[in-house]
């Protein structure tokens, strides 16, 4: 039995549902771990922000007291000067922390770019063919109006003699392009101001009418393949001289 236009497309949905669904999780995935990264960064930012300040304050108290004493290292000095030595040198440690951190970002943000493209481009599938869909059938419902652009035709088609003689003479627009025009015209408008309830629209409420946007990725990854090609080989090329 051959199938509809209707019965294609539906099953086109489903398909494409699934690959959404799988596509969505995935990004998600990716993204949650790119913010973890970030979290990451953050974290190790704040720890060396605060071994710096403790560096600086241990060396500013340590300097004093040496000062006081009248430039007596006391055992108590040392080990106030070997505290402050230990966070310096912790806060400089956190420079290959951040550093190596940056890198798992950079890798983590190529992963969400390329997954959350794939998410988009799915949902983007899939709304259109169900917008595809849905006017399918609509249309087997436009009988009325269809009715209603017929008799109009037929109306303009009635022409008195000084009429034919106008229209033959001025090339005006045929009566079909007449129709058309008042139709579309309707219609523009009532499309442009309609609003959708979602609370009616089962799949509309469950993907949205649009995307979700990508978090914390340059958009140059996303609109330009080659961006992300040289992004990549660069993260490759400072993997290799980290090593």
């Amino acid at each position: 039995m051959t199938k509809t236009v209707a019965s294609l497309l539906n099953e086109r949905i489903e398909k494409q549902r699934n690959y959404y669904n799988n596509a969505k999780a995935q990004y998600q995935k990716d993204s949650d771990a790119l913010q973890n990264v970030i979290n990451a960064i953050e974290n190790a930012q704040k720890q060396q922000r605060a071994e710096q300040e403790k560096s600086q304050l241990l060396e500013n108290d340590w300097r004093q007291r040496f000062r006081d004493a009248g430039g007596q290292m006391s055992d108590d000095l040392k080990s106030l000067h070997l505290q402050q030595v230990s966070h310096k040198e912790l806060a400089k440690e956190y420079d290959g922390l951040v550093a190596a951190l940056e890198l798992d970002k950079g890798q983590a943000e190529l992963v969400a770019a390329q997954s959350g493209l794939n998410y988009q481009n799915a949902h983007r599938s899939l709304i259109r063919s169900y917008a595809a869909y849905e006017l399918e059938m609509a249309m087997r419902t436009a009988e009325p109006l269809i009715r209603g652009m017929a008799l109009r035709l037929h109306a303009l088609s009635l022409k008195s003699h000084d009429e034919q003689i106008y229209h033959h003479v001025n090339f005006t627009a045929s009566d079909n392009q007449v129709v058309l025009q008042e139709v579309t015209q309707q219609l523009e408008s009532r499309m442009e101001s309609y609003l959708f309830d979602m609370k009616k629209e089962a799949l509309l409420e469950e993907i949205g009418l649009y995307s979700q946007s990508i978090k914390n990725v340059d958009q140059k990854l996303l609109t330009s393949p080659i961006t992300r090609m040289k992004k990549a080989e660069a993260l490759r090329k400072q993997r290799e001289n980290a090593k």
